[in-house]
């Protein structure tokens, strides 16, 4: 362990007593907790960065909007706006957050996307203007804790699991590893391929300490699709450039260099919006027959007006992701749904 690491630990011990006070505060009921209605299922993680929160609302969204009407609460992280808002054909990454827009832009309509800080002033307003919703996603909402959902799944990347990691600012913490035990499920994200049964059986081991009593755990990885030009042509990739601002790139630059020839890398930080002489540089150093190659979350806020002038969509596109389920999908699906029902108080 380095000596700065060492340095940081009053640090990580104070930031751990301050959210244990705060936890204490909630289970004390001395800080309130607003339950709803309207059934309410929480996508977050232990840890800053990136685990995936984004591609397995949209596995929700695709799950439960067969049937129900479905929206999402967001923070909306970075936007240039602020309190409750409802998402319509005026707004971009800058007024709803990036993760938001591309909700709204891949399943709006049926879906509702919504963005608020205070994630039960959105949920109140969300029933009051639209009583039709019958459940609400609340993106990266494990720590909001002023809402008890009605299912809580917390997430944790299989490469960077939260018990084998620190509070901040040590680790990458931003709760201690037993706070684990509030969650309802368990999904293991950004899983190899091939997974074998006794690597799970020995993580989902591992995580047992921490976790309630017969909490279920299961496993996920990333699926990549076929790459979709801005211009919304299917693209065949042979030289690309890749950029992208994610907390962690190296899954999307690992998968990409399996299935093409990746000639440069370029990373912005998380949640970096793009300017015009980015874009313009960008564009300028690219080879010839080379693709400008992104994620969709970066594509949502590289087509913002702002850049529209400056921005040409014949030499960017974007790779597509979903989350795939390892083994135990139709339990896992199962279990969300009938949580959901019950606190409809539908038929399970």
């Amino acid at each position: 362990m380095s000596i700065l690491k060492v340095l940081l630990f009053p640090l990580a011990w104070l930031f751990g007593l301050i959210t244990a006070w705060r936890n204490g505060l909630y289970q004390m009921r001395v800080w309130r907790q607003h339950a709803f209605s309207v059934p309410t299922v929480c996508v977050g993680n232990l840890a800053v960065g990136g685990t995936g929160k984004t591609p397995t609302i949209e596995y929700l969204i695709r799950l439960l909007s067969r049937d129900q009407t479905v929206a999402t609460l967001s923070r909306g992280y970075g936007r240039a706006t602020r309190g409750f808002r409802l998402a319509d054909e005026s707004d971009n990454a800058q007024t709803l957050g990036d993760e938001p827009y591309q909700f709204y832009r891949k399943f709006h309509p049926p879906v509702y996307v919504a963005v608020d800080e205070q994630r039960a002033r959105g949920i109140a307003t969300l029933q009051r203007t639209h009583p039709a919703i019958e459940v609400i996603l609340l993106d990266d909402a494990f720590q909001h804790r002023a809402v008890k959902p009605t299912v809580s799944i917390l997430l944790t990347e299989f490469h960077r699991p939260f018990f084998r990691d620190r509070l901040m600012p040590v680790g990458r913490l931003r709760e201690a590893r037993g706070q684990a035990k509030r969650a309802d499920v368990v999904l293991v994200t950004k899983c190899p391929r091939g997974l074998a049964e006794g690597d799970r059986h020995r993580f989902a081991k591992a995580m047992t300490p921490y976790l309630a009593p017969g909490t279920p755990t299961f496993f996920s990885r990333i699926a990549y699709g076929v790459p979709v030009g801005f211009d919304g042509q299917i693209r065949l990739l042979t030289q690309c450039v890749l950029v992208s601002a994610l907390a962690d790139a190296s899954v999307f630059e690992n998968e990409l260099k399996t299935a093409t020839t990746v000639i440069d890398t370029v990373r912005f930080a998380d949640h970096h919006r793009y300017t015009a002489s980015e874009v313009e540089s960008l564009q300028r150093r690219l080879p010839p027959h080379a693709q400008l190659v992104t994620t969709e979350k970066d594509f949502v806020k590289l087509i913002h007006p702002s850049l529209r002038h400056v921005l040409d969509t014949k030499r960017w596109c974007y790779v597509p992701i979903q989350v795939e389920m390892l083994k135990d999908g139709p339990i896992f699906d199962s279990l969300i749904r009938a949580a959901v029902a019950r606190h409809s108080g539908k038929p399970v």
